[in-house]
């Protein structure tokens, strides 16, 4: 429901791509993925964000509802400001409403990275 409701909202913006949300549970930390993608993955955008659910005395759906609308809000003005907005490769903290997390983000082109495998993996089978 939440990938729709963003691809609902951002659908101006989308230009073939969709949003798929997913999260991942490992006590007392939550991590919130949501990835912006197109079909054959030369765009391939994972947005990351974790939160210590104890530390930040928040229950998981809370927390998980919370990372999202974050993550939301940066997709919003990446996508307004000429996706020319980033956050950081590695995990970097983060504060909003009185919450401290963490976030990290890398735009990926998976079809080329599969393309480059391909041929070192072709390269290699010819030099043996």
């Amino acid at each position: 429901e939440l990938s729709k409701a963003l691809n609902k909202k951002h659908s101006l913006f989308l230009e073939g791509r969709t949003f798929h949300v997913s999260c991942e549970l490992d006590a007392p930390v939550i991590v919130v993925t949501v990835l912006l993608r197109n079909s054959d993955e030369s765009f391939f955008y994972p947005v990351e964000a974790r939160i210590d659910c104890e530390a930040e005395t928040m229950k998981y759906a809370e927390a998980t509802l919370f990372l999202v609308d974050y993550i939301d809000l940066y997709f919003e003005e990446y996508l307004s400001e000429g996706e020319d907005v980033f956050i950081p490769i590695d995990w970097t903290s983060f504060s909003y409403e009185a919450t401290d997390f963490q976030m990290r983000g890398q735009v990926l082109n998976h079809k080329l990275e599969k393309m480059a495998e391909t041929l070192l993996k072709a390269n290699t089978e010819d030099v043996h």
